[in-house]
């Protein structure tokens, strides 16, 4: 039901940054847009290193060319870093 109400906050209330820390600092408190922008950072610092380990392994398993390895940490961490998802 939250997420839901995202589409509906978006449509009425334009956000010029990341929505949801928008959402929160707006609504509720600024404290909280900045503890929600912190706990964002943190789970994208965390789930890259993890996400890159697993795709080693798993390309590994198949292709010994350790350059596909390289491409894809390339490609993840633009993603990653530009919030393209």
């Amino acid at each position: 039901m939250v997420r839901s109400s995202d589409s509906e906050f978006l449509m009425v209330h334009e956000a010029d940054e990341v929505f949801i820390i928008s959402i929160a600092a707006r609504w509720v408190d600024p404290a909280l847009g900045f503890a929600v922008g912190w706990n964002c950072f943190y789970t994208n610092a965390i789930s890259t290193p993890s996400e890159i380990s697993a795709a080693v392994i798993l390309l590994s398993f198949w292709d010994e060319n350790k350059n596909h390895v390289a491409i894809y940490t390339v490609v993840n961490t633009h993603f990653k870093v530009s919030e393209l998802r």
